[in-house]
C-alpha cells in the first residue's frame, strides 16, 4: 500500500493534469468562439451584399423591361411606316399601270 506522502503526490498530479485539460479545454472553447464570431460577421457582411446584388438586379431588370418595351413600340413604329409606304407604292404604281395603259392605247 502507498504511503501518504505518494498518495498526496499522485493527487497533487492529476489535479495538476486536470488544470492543464481544464485550460487546454478552455482555449479551444475561445478559438471556437473567435471562430464562430467571425463566421457570424462575415455572413451578415455576405447577406447585406447578396441583399444588395438583389436590389440591383431587381433595378437592371426593370430597366431592360422599359428598354425592350421602348423597342418594341419603336419597331412597331417602323412597322406601320413601312407598311404605309409599302400602300403608297401599290397606289402609285396601279396609277403608273393606268397611265401607261392609257397611253398605250392612243
Amino acid at each position: 500500500m502507498a504511503t501518504q506522502e505518494e498518495r498526496l503526490t499522485t493527487l497533487e498530479q492529476a489535479a495538476t493534469n486536470t488544470q492543464k485539460f481544464q485550460n487546454e479545454a478552455i482555449r479551444q472553447i475561445r478559438d471556437i468562439n473567435d471562430a464562430v464570431t467571425i463566421l457570424v460577421g462575415l455572413t451578415r457582411a455576405h447577406n447585406h451584399d447578396i441583399h444588395l446584388i438583389f436590389e440591383r438586379l431587381d433595378t437592371i431588370d426593370t430597366e431592360m423591361e422599359q428598354r425592350f418595351d421602348l423597342v418594341d413600340a419603336r419597331l412597331n413604329q417602323m412597322y406601320d411606316e413601312i407598311n404605309n409606304h409599302t400602300a403608297m407604292l401599290h397606289q402609285i404604281l396601279e396609277k403608273l399601270d393606268e397611265r401607261t395603259n392609257d397611253h398605250g392605247s392612243l
